[in-house]
């Protein structure tokens, strides 16, 4: 990979922006290992936190994205709901299992 390569895998801008949310939600739902503790680790109130993020940045941009960030957004958000249902029903499973 060339030196232009590298820098533009790193350019501010909406995608980037967006993707990065959705990589924190995933460490933060267990899917993704955190990468300071190197471990997979769930906190549901992070990816709480940052779906209800990605949901109030899809409500105060709409009508001002590319459609191709519209989309990212919708399907980013839509995913991660997902995951976090599923995320918490394990949790809430897990603790009936301990009861």
């Amino acid at each position: 990979m060339n030196k232009e390569n590298s820098e533009n895998n790193w350019e501010v801008n909406f995608v980037n922006f967006i993707n990065g949310l959705g990589l924190e939600c995933l460490v933060a739902l267990g899917k993704l290992e955190n990468p300071i503790t190197k471990k997979k680790e769930t906190d549901l109130r992070q990816a709480r936190y940052v779906i209800d993020t990605l949901d109030m940045l899809r409500e105060k941009t709409k009508g001002n994205l590319a459609e191709d960030e519209h989309k990212l957004l919708d399907e980013m958000v839509v995913y991660l709901k997902m995951l976090f249902v599923e995320a918490r029903q394990e949790e809430k499973k897990s603790q009936d299992d301990r009861s």
